[in-house]
Order: C-alpha cells, then structure tokens, then sequence
C-alpha cells in the first residue's frame, strides 16, 4: 500500500522573493508532481485548521515576535518543522532599516529560537552554515535554482551599440553600487554614444542626469521581474558585494541570474563569487577599487568575443548546477527525511521534540480580521501618514490575492 502524501504547511511572513522562490514554488511544482499536499498560511493570519491539518511545516525568514504563538501551537503539537533561512539575520548592518528591524534584541531571541527548535535548518552559503552551527546541529546546505521557465527570449548577441550594461538590485538602501559608481560614471562620459546603463529596482541620485542612464522600478513579482530583465538583451551586469560578516553569507543569486540570461557579470573578488566564477572564463572578478572597475568595464565594452566567451559559458555552467527539478527533488528527500530519519541514507536526521514552550500573545492578534485591522492602525500610529497607512492596506489586500491564488487556484 502506497504511503500517503506529507501535508506541508508553509507559515510565511509574506509573500516577497525569498519566500517564493525558495519555498512556494518548488512545493507548488512537488504538489503538482502529486508528491505532496501543500498549503500556505501568512503568520499574521494563522489558520488552525491549516496547522491540525499539517504534519511537517516550513518557516522562512519569520522573526516577528507577535507571531510567535504559531511556534508555540505547532511545538506544542509535535509537529516538526524545518527553517529556510538565504540571509545571515544576526548580521545586517545595524544602520539600515533592515538592520534595525532584524536585530532588535527581540526578534534575535525569537530567531534563536526557530533555528534551536527546528526539526532541520535550511541555508544557502557556507558562512551561513557556519554561523548557524551553534543552534542546531541538523543544517543542510542548498544551491538555490534559477526558474528557468521563467525567462523570455532572449534576444542574440550582436556587436551592435549600445553596449548594454545592468545593476540590478532589490534593496530599499542600497550601499554597493558605490563600489562601482566613480568608474561608471568615467566610462558613461567616455562613451557617451557607445554605452547605455541600466538601473533596475535603484536610482542613484548622481546619475540622474546622465543622458544615455536609463531607470526600472522594482518589481515584487520575480517571475514578471525575470522574464523582463532576460529579454532586454543586456551585454554586461555589475555584481558589487562587500567582504563584510553580512554579505559572506550570501548567495549568489546576480552570478546565476547574469548567466541565465546570457550577460558578462562583472563581479567583486569576493568568496561568493570567487567560489563559483572562473576569471575571464565565467566572469571578470575584480578588487573594490575604482580602477580596477574601470579596467574591467573598459575591458568588456571593447572585447566583443570575450564579452560572449564569457557568457555562454556562464549560461552553461547555471544550465548544469541550478536545476529547478533538482531544488525540488532535495526539497523532497529533506521532507521525508524529518517525517521518517529512518529512511534517510546516509545520514540520519532526527526530528526534534518539542522545545520549551515560548511566550504566547493576546489572542485578539491570533484572527485574520482582527490582526489585519490592528497592523493597519499600527502603521498609522507609527509613521502617521495616510502614505503609509495606503501602502499597509495594498500590502494586505496583495497578501489575501496571494493566499487565494495559492491555496484555491493553486498558481504561484
């Protein structure tokens, strides 16, 4: 007799890239293998019915303190669960908003106390696995995918100008393109004619007046953001990350998404990149130094035939390594090995008991209606304007289009 199904619950604070591409998708595409039964809840509309029906739930990225009695519930029922977690959380640079929102003493406590409790810990990057060592001795490490459904067509290389050069990021305070910028703007001036930027989802103040600078907004939709971003046809991609605690644990998400869609990436000469780039073959991997942007940007802009070396054999390497199947089959075998440690070979991972049991909130928190209306009332008090308030309102009206798409058309 066939052994039934696992229920997986994915308890998520929102909806955003991590989230989606990391857990929504590939359960979307096990479910539609017929591999598993899945259902998503956001932890600010808990729904019990969800958390009796499960028998193995996922969290990723959840930190919110108001919400730790989803914890509690499913500790207290026994039901295992595993954290997926692509970001060093401890670590986010105190002088940004990300900073101060994810370490403040509270929700560190509170991530503690998912990575000491979770039955398994899911992580993207060595350095990640290293830091979380100390919480729990079950962490997988994982090569994240690339969907590769996802892409348009992507137009052929020519040797026509512009050379299209991209930074693309999703960051609200983003600090790393000055890494690069004094060397841009040299290269933007010395190529008036024959180079085109692109800024995708950031607009630096100092080049809005370059004429041949262009913007994109930020999209929250990846797939839509993807299919996009691979049917421009862009040259060159900038990748500039610091050798700092924070960005060691990071993926390397602009390697394979520049190799995906066929673009030359320039990268900084940091272990993220260095462990997966070969210089001049894969990528140009460069110091932190304006000159030796400049070079590398001067480099691609008059070497044609590197410039398409360098990226079909990038797009070959992604082509091997970052499978979606792939991240769903590992999904799968992470699955069973924490609903049955006995079947997992080699190495056995065992499901942990339940913890001690963490601080409950009022439970005028814990209903749909009455969370989305006291989170809106809260935006209002805190920033006190009707631009926030409005922004707090699409937010939870997204989250509601969201579940329902989920969980009754069963779309991502």
């Amino acid at each position: 007799m066939n052994e039934p199904s696992p229920r997986v619950l994915a308890m998520l604070p929102g909806i955003m890239p991590s989230t989606l591409m990391n857990v929504v998708k590939p359960m979307m595409a096990l479910q539609k293998r017929g591999l598993i039964h899945f259902r998503v809840s956001l932890e600010n509309y808990p729904s019990h019915a969800n958390i009796n029906w499960s028998n193995i739930v996922v969290f990723c990225r959840n930190t919110e303190p108001r919400y730790r009695h989803n914890l509690d519930s499913i500790l207290g029922k026994n039901i295992p669960f595993i954290y997926d977690i692509d970001d060093n959380l401890f670590e986010v640079p105190a002088d940004t908003v990300d900073g101060r929102y994810y370490r403040a003493p509270q929700r560190l406590e509170l991530l503690e106390q998912y990575l000491k409790t979770a039955s398994l810990v899911r992580v993207y990057s060595d350095p990640l696995l290293e830091a979380i060592r100390e919480y729990n001795k079950h962490i997988h490490l994982v090569d994240p995918p690339i969907e590769w459904e996802t892409l348009g067509l992507i137009p052929e290389k020519t040797t026509w100008k512009p050379v299209k050069i991209v930074y693309a990021t999703s960051r609200r305070e983003d600090r790393l393109a000055s890494i690069f910028s004094d060397a841009l703007s040299h290269l933007l001036r010395e190529y008036a004619q024959d180079v085109e930027m692109c800024f995708w989802g950031f607009k630096p103040q100092e080049f809005i007046d370059f004429p041949n600078v262009r913007f994109r907004k930020f999209s929250s939709n990846y797939d839509k953001f993807l299919h996009q971003f691979s049917s421009v046809g862009f040259d060159i991609g900038l990748a500039p990350l610091t050798d700092d605690r924070f960005h060691q644990s990071k993926t390397n998400n602009k390697f394979r998404e520049y190799a995906a869609c066929c673009i030359a990436g320039i990268y900084s000469d940091v272990e993220v990149y260095s462990n997966c780039i070969q210089d001049r073959v894969t990528g140009l991997l460069v110091p932190n130094k304006p000159e030796a942007w400049y070079s590398a940007l001067k480099t691609l802009i008059e070497n044609v035939d590197l410039r398409q070396k360098i990226s079909q054999a990038a797009r070959v390497q992604v082509e091997t390594r970052y499978s979606s199947r792939q991240f769903q089959d590992e999904w799968m075998r992470m699955i069973k090995s924490v609903l049955d440690p006995s079947k997992n070979q080699p190495g056995v991972v065992q499901a942990k008991t339940p913890g001690p049991k963490v601080q409950t909130v009022p439970k005028a928190n814990q209903t749909s209606s009455k969370g989305w209306l006291e989170k809106s009332k809260r935006g209002i008090r805190s920033a006190g304007n009707l631009q926030t308030f409005i922004s707090n309102i699409y937010l939870h009206l997204s989250n509601f289009w969201w579940l329902i798409k989920l969980n009754i058309f069963k779309q991502a």
